[in-house]
């Protein structure tokens, strides 16, 4: 049985709502709480691994300081959480940031506490960055948004969707005129980078917030952005995610889409002419496309497993047959990563599942593993259609995706609207109850 997104909710007060005065000072420190939190997420999509490498910060590269090796936005969101547990002690982890997620977010920091502490015990600090910023800061940063306003977390919706177009933007801008802004990612084949570090990333991350984010616009605005998203999923050149965008778009429009054709939905004459001759001129568009831009080969020439890429996501598999009992239990030896190439025909682990049993193995996966899907099967019991869809994706794409093998904001952006959108939806659906 489907949760109510309003089932047991219980209304958090703001920030500046849980102190006895509402003074200057006291409007001063939310106003800082929360230009930092903005400033955290703004900064975690401009300033990817490249980026940082352009102005001199070995962010992605072996070796080096643990403080450059965190991202800037993970030590921003860790203040931020180091300040409320001295003012509130650890009852901030204990109460539920949203009521339809469940104990979910709080079992994703106990997960990348664990992950984190067993991953220093194993190897030290090396890679520990990279569970700071993938796993742990956007499992802490779901806490700090119930002590945002109302209309600040509004607001925080409106800047990462703000985000995710303008990178969507710049993907389709870097395709059509194939010009590289920051960095050529992909040398061997034109797949914009964009913004966020990598192809796969970007694309994991539209896809997965497309759905939370699409419904923030309406008629002619929410068409537009549907097809620029589009043309970015091609931009990016994932063809899992591509495919998935597609099945995202036939289960949120399909329903309308058949009313429009079998005359049951009720239109404006200009948004038929819209949609009328989007049809016309969408069917050659997309032969177009399909046809002159090289897209189509890439497609159908890797339609098969026998496609380089696509067997590769097969050949991770190999990979059982030589690990032993130990490693299983504990994470792969320095031996068989030496060999992995080999064992894979490829160096990269195109699942961030079996990457992260090779480098922390099931003690150290197990918790941090059951708290992701923990939290996205809660997700697929929230009555709503969006953010059903939204959860799907994720899971989909990212299995044989290895964005979250690395670090990436792709977790930071997907949660966090998520619980946002629950919060406004919730909020409508009490302002209509009361009016």
């Amino acid at each position: 049985m489907s949760l109510s997104i309003d089932e047991g909710f219980i209304r958090r007060k703001s920030y500046i709502n849980t102190l006895k005065t509402d003074t200057p000072s006291v409007r001063k420190r939310y106003k800082l709480f929360r230009n930092t939190l903005f400033s955290a997420y703004i900064l975690a999509f401009f300033l990817s691994a490249p980026m940082l490498s352009l102005i001199g910060i070995p962010y992605a590269s072996d070796g080096g300081s643990f403080v450059f090796k965190v991202h800037i936005y993970s030590i921003i969101i860790l203040v931020l959480a180091t300040v409320l547990f001295v003012r509130h002690g650890l009852n901030v982890l204990l109460q539920l940031p949203v009521q339809a997620l469940g104990t979910a977010p709080l079992l994703l920091v106990v997960g990348s506490l664990w992950i984190a502490g067993y991953g220093v015990y194993q190897n030290g600090l090396g890679g520990m960055a990279y569970v700071v910023d993938t796993l742990l800061t956007p499992s802490l940063a779901l806490f700090l948004l119930p002590y945002l306003k109302l209309e600040d977390r509004n607001l925080l919706i409106q800047i990462i969707t703000g985000l995710l177009i303008f990178n969507a933007s710049v993907a389709v801008f870097e395709y059509f005129t194939k010009i590289h802004l920051i960095l050529n990612a992909d040398p061997w084949t034109f797949r914009s980078a964009a913004l966020m570090a990598h192809p796969l990333n970007n694309a994991l991350i539209l896809l997965s917030c497309f759905p939370l984010f699409m419904k923030e616009f309406e008629g002619k605005k929410q068409l537009l952005v549907t097809v620029l998203c589009l043309l970015a999923m091609f931009a990016f050149g994932a063809r899992s995610s591509t495919v998935l965008f597609f099945l995202v778009l036939t289960g949120l429009f399909g329903q309308s889409i058949l009313a429009f054709f079998t005359g049951r939905l009720s239109i404006t004459k200009s948004t038929f002419l819209v949609f009328y001759f989007g049809l016309l001129l969408g069917i050659p568009a997309i032969i177009f496309l399909v046809d002159a831009t090289g897209i189509g080969n890439r497609i159908f020439q890797n339609l098969s497993i026998e496609g380089a890429s696509a067997q590769t996501r097969f050949d991770v598999y190999n990979v059982f047959d030589y690990l032993s009992l130990n490693e299983w239990l504990y994470g792969a030896s320095g031996r068989l990563m030496e060999m992995l190439p080999d064992i894979i025909n490829n160096g990269i682990i195109e699942n961030f599942w079996i990457g992260w049993l090779l480098q922390f193995g099931l003690v150290g996966i197990l918790p941090v593993g059951m708290g992701l899907l923990y939290f996205i099967v809660r997700l697929l019991f929230v009555n709503d259609l969006y953010i059903k869809a939204s959860a799907v994706a994720f899971i989909l794409a990212s299995y044989t995706n290895n964005s979250l093998s690395s670090k990436t904001p792709a977790l930071l952006f997907f949660s966090t609207l998520v619980v946002l959108v629950i919060y406004e939806r919730n909020y409508e659906f009490n302002r209509i109850n009361q009016s």
